[in-house]
């Protein structure tokens, strides 16, 4: 039968989504169909794009070992036709993990409440909306050369919005916007979100064909949320970062780039968002200007910083084209870096899949992993061929707080009798280890692994 594994390359067991192209020779338009594990159980499937000559699919998959893979077989001539379910969108929304009113002038969020935390999430006082487009213009560069601005910023936002229907399906549910934008083309701009059903996640999609413009502008995306006495913290390259506490006086603090994700943080709990291509943020208002030398956020505000054209540097002075991009928003009562460290990697480093057609007969294997213990504090930033190519440089960073006992030998399972050793970030030899080594809190370290091929 076809057959489809999904690979997981992070070091945690993970639940996620998939996307796949199947040719339309293994499943045909319109078909009964059903993607299950091998024992049977349905896996959630929704299509997302087709042509014709195969289908775009997503599919959600549970408990996809670390760094392994977990098989799929396709069911044809059984199981159902995969649809969804179409109804007009009526000012609110509601599933299991949210209750969602979108404003209709700006198609963004003005009220978003987390049931299970019984919180709504949206700052009612800002001025500016989460999910909200902003469209900014300056007068000229020269001030920003000056270290200072002069000018106050002219800020819009999109007009004639409109709504689509609410697209329901297996694995989301989907609100479709449109509306119009300064500097953009004709064509409207399109926001589509995502709210999905296995868990409280937000997916907003955004595209929009961006006109030449030579005078200076910029494009934000607002998340003023709130958290009851939060702070702002975001993954540099290394660890978490409180801006103006955990950062260097004098270092760029009006924008920020963030690794992989933002947390507005309390006692109670957190929120994150995450975007897998936008890594400039404004952390605790729109700061274009301040030139701050102690940055001290005044709220729990996020501003995604889409693109700019302030700098008089080699850059082009126009942006144009056609742009896409995303967000991942959700809300837990688990305010742990550890919890905000996994959503960030996960969200930005999908599960990928490949699609194999029939004929094979060795489909016994359900799911494996080269690793045989996990260890929930640690992260595996990297893993890379050693300079010999007899081995492997695993680079892992603690994100818990807590010192590890990391014993090799139970670690990795595919050659028992390796020989472990710690290497600098080149690769060079610092010493052997023969037993446990302590990982001690916000520590990095580079394993190396190696083995003989003759003998294994």
């Amino acid at each position: 039968e076809p057959s489809i594994t999904v690979f997981n390359t992070l070091n945690k067991t993970r639940s996620g989504l998939v996307s796949l192209y199947i040719d339309h020779e293994i499943i045909e338009p319109g078909s009964n169909f059903s993607i299950n594990y091998p024992d049977g159980k349905h896996v959630p499937v929704q299509s997302v794009s087709s042509r014709s000559d195969g289908t775009h699919w997503v599919l959600w998959v549970k408990d996809v070992p670390p760094m392994g893979y977990r098989s799929l077989i396709i069911k044809t001539e059984e199981g159902k036709k995969i649809s969804g379910m179409v109804e007009p969108y009526q000012g609110k929304f509601e599933n299991d993990h949210w209750s969602v009113i979108l404003d209709p002038e700006t198609g963004s969020i003005s009220s978003l409440v987390d049931k299970a935390r019984q919180k709504e999430m949206v700052d009612t006082n800002s001025e500016w909306k989460p999910g909200q487009l902003i469209y900014e213009r300056l007068s000229n560069r020269r001030q920003l050369e000056l270290y200072t601005l002069r000018e106050e910023p002219k800020r819009t936002s999109l007009t004639n919005v409109s709504f689509g229907n609410i697209e329901a399906g297996s694995i989301w549910t989907a609100i479709h916007v449109k509306g119009y934008l300064e500097d953009c083309s004709d064509v409207p701009v399109k926001i589509e979100y995502r709210f999905y059903n296995e868990k409280p996640l937000i997916e907003i999609n955004y595209s929009l064909i961006k006109n030449p413009v030579v005078r200076p502008e910029a494009l934000y995306v607002a998340f003023p949320f709130m958290e009851e006495n939060g702070e702002i913290v975001f993954e540099a390259q290394g660890g978490a970062v409180r801006p103006g506490k955990d950062q260097l006086a004098g270092t760029s603090s009006d924008w920020n780039t963030v690794q992989n994700y933002v947390s507005i943080r309390s006692e109670e709990g957190q929120i994150l968002i995450v975007s897998p291509e936008i890594p400039l943020f404004h952390l605790g208002g729109l700061n274009i200007g301040n030139f701050s030398y102690h940055h001290d956020p005044v709220s729990n505000h996020v501003y995604s910083w889409v693109l700019n054209n302030y700098w008089t540097t080699n850059f082009r002075a126009s942006q144009e084209g056609n742009l896409s991009w995303r967000y991942f928003l959700t809300s837990t009562d688990d305010p742990g870096i550890q919890k905000a460290t996994d959503f960030g990697w996960q969200s930005r480093i999908p599960l990928t899949g490949r699609v194999f057609p029939e004929g094979r007969n060795d489909q016994s294997i359900d799911y494996t992993s080269i690793l045989n213990e996990e260890y929930p504090g640690l992260l595996m930033v990297n893993a890379m061929p050693s300079n010999n190519d007899q081995g492997i440089i695993f680079q892992f960073r603690e994100i818990a707080g807590e010192t590890i006992e990391f014993i090799p030998d139970q670690f990795f399972s595919l050659y028992p009798n390796a020989k472990w050793t710690e290497v600098n970030v080149v690769g060079e030899h610092l010493r052997d280890i023969n037993d446990i080594i302590n990982i001690k809190p916000n520590s990095v370290h580079f394993l190396q692994v190696s083995w003989n091929k003759t003998t294994n």
